[in-house]
């Protein structure tokens, strides 16, 4: 729920803790923290996808923004179901994918279960669009600059796409199957993205298979 690279009790309550929800654990979060008292976790923290990947909140915190505005920003990037930065980029790692910005869905992450959250409004998108801009120093042309570029996919990484080179089609997961989705020429041929039309049918994943970052 926090999007953050530590465990909730490791957190900083006062910086995030008006992002979570009022619970019995949030109350012991944050009765912890007041008294200092550290408990150590067995669970599993969330991971980075990319080389260089960040966590879009503690980034955001980094930047100067206050516990309140953290509260609005944690809705919307719930709401979008994204947690890093490589969640809002390009495949090349290289600019952000502009309609995110907007608060328009990206595909449903195949990563993670995000809690139900209602669509935030005008206001919580323009913060949320200012937050991007500036924690990232956004060029022209949704650009990251050259020292946040994303490097390689890290191992074991999922997005719920994969494209092939040997067959040149890209690969959609639905549950626990991979569909092909095949290439669709353009008629004009002069299109920046390429498209590719959604396969009905099981397919088994080619060997040389890389995590891809698609828009359906």
């Amino acid at each position: 729920e926090l999007g953050t690279s530590t465990s909730l009790f490791q957190t900083n309550f006062n910086i995030f803790g008006k992002c979570a929800t009022n619970t019995w654990m949030s109350k012991t979060w944050e009765y912890l923290w007041k008294h200092d008292i550290l408990i150590e976790e067995s669970t599993t923290n969330l991971a980075p996808s990319r080389i260089n990947d960040k966590f879009l909140m503690e980034s955001f915190a980094g930047n100067g923004f206050t516990p309140t505005q953290l509260e609005t920003l944690n809705r919307c990037r719930l709401y979008l179901n994204v947690t890093c930065l490589s969640d809002i980029a390009s495949g090349n790692g290289k600019s952000i994918l502009p309609h995110i910005l907007q608060g328009e869905k990206l595909n449903p992450s195949a990563k993670y279960r995000y809690p139900p959250q209602c669509p935030p409004g005008r206001p919580q998108w323009n913060l949320w669009k200012r937050a991007i801009l500036d924690t990232f120093d956004i060029e022209r042309n949704f650009r990251l600059p050259s020292h946040h570029y994303l490097g390689r996919w890290l191992p074991s990484q999922n997005t719920g796409w994969c494209y092939s080179k040997i067959t040149d089609g890209v690969y959609e997961q639905r549950e626990e199957q991979w569909y092909e989705c095949r290439a669709v020429t353009s008629r004009s041929g002069r299109s920046r993205h390429r498209k590719y039309k959604s396969g009905d049918n099981p397919s088994n994943l080619p060997p040389d298979v890389t995590p891809a970052v698609c828009v359906k």
